[in-house]
C-alpha cells in the first residue's frame, strides 16, 4: 500500500458508496417505518381495548421472531456467495446453477416450514418470550399471523427491475408497513 491509497478519491468514494447504498437506504427505510409504526401503535392502541402497551410489546416480540427467521434466510444466501464467486470465476457455471438451485430449495423449505409454524402455533411461539393475559395473547396471535403471513412466499421472491436498489427499498417498506 502506498500513501496515495489513503488520500480521498472521488472515483473510489463513488464505488464504495454505490456498494453500500442499497443497505444504507434499506436500513433508513426500516427505521422510518418502525418509528411510524410505534407512534401509530401508541396513538391508536391507547384508544383500543388493548391499550398502548400490549400492541407495542407484541410488535417487539414478533419483530424479534421475524429477525430470527430472516437470519436463517440471509445466512443461506450469504453462505452461498463465496461458492458462487469462486465457481463463476473458474467458469464452472454448472456448479453456480447447482448451488443456486440447492439454496433456493433450502430457503423455500425454511420459508414454508416457518409459515406453517407461524400460522399454526403463534401462541406457543409468543409464549417463549414471556407471559401475558388473555388480551395480550389475543392481540399477539392476530398480529403474528398477519405480520408473518407472507413468509411462505419469500423463498420464491426475486429482485427485479431496472433499479434494484429502489425496488429493494420499496419492497422492504411495503412489507414492513
Amino acid at each position: 500500500m502506498e500513501k496515495d491509497h489513503f488520500k480521498p478519491s472521488l472515483a473510489r468514494t463513488k464505488v464504495i458508496a454505490s456498494l453500500g447504498a442499497a443497505a444504507c437506504f434499506n436500513q433508513l427505510a426500516m427505521h422510518a417505518v418502525q418509528i411510524s409504526l410505534n407512534n401509530t401503535l401508541r396513538s391508536y392502541g391507547a384508544s383500543s381495548i388493548y391499550g398502548s402497551d400490549i400492541p407495542l410489546a407484541c410488535v417487539g416480540v414478533i419483530t424479534k421472531v421475524n429477525a430470527l427467521f430472516m437470519a436463517f434466510i440471509l445466512g443461506i444466501a450469504q453462505g452461498c456467495q463465496p461458492i458462487f464467486g469462486f465457481n463463476y470465476g473458474a467458469k464452472n457455471y454448472s456448479r453456480v446453477r447447482e448451488t443456486y438451485k440447492k439454496a433456493a430449495i433450502m430457503v423455500t423449505t425454511v420459508c414454508l416450514v416457518s409459515f406453517l409454524c407461524f400460522q399454526l402455533f403463534p401462541r406457543q411461539i409468543v409464549s417463549i418470550f414471556g407471559e401475558g393475559g388473555a388480551p395480550y395473547f389475543e392481540f399477539a396471535e392476530k398480529y403474528f399471523r398477519i405480520y408473518l403471513l407472507n413468509t411462505g412466499y419469500w423463498g420464491k421472491g426475486k429482485q427485479t427491475g431496472k433499479n434494484p436498489v429502489f425496488m429493494r427499498v420499496c419492497g422492504e417498506m411495503a412489507l414492513k408497513s
